[in-house]
């Protein structure tokens, strides 16, 4: 599914384009202070820390309305490594 979050309720399938500019102000100062080397590590780390962490998330199931607050949250995270790179 693609669209953005606009106009529609926050739903896990909606994609992180939204977040995206602020990826690129945040980190493209941080990259304008110590440089684009360190700035690329924090981008693929968060990246690969979001991935790798909604592998983990629990189903609604086992952990309730928890699990999508934190699918939502991570998504965002990965929307802000992904307008920062």
């Amino acid at each position: 599914m693609t669209g953005t979050c606009r106009g529609r309720a926050v739903t896990a399938d909606c994609d992180t384009s939204d977040i995206r500019p602020f990826g690129a102000l945040l980190l493209g100062h941080i990259g304008d202070l110590v440089g684009r080397k360190y700035t690329f590590i924090i981008t693929i780390t968060c990246m690969g820390l979001g991935t790798f962490l909604i592998g983990l998330l629990p189903s609604f199931a086992t952990a309730g309305i928890i699990a999508p607050i934190l699918l939502i949250a991570l998504r965002l995270l990965q929307g802000l490594a992904l307008g920062g790179r």
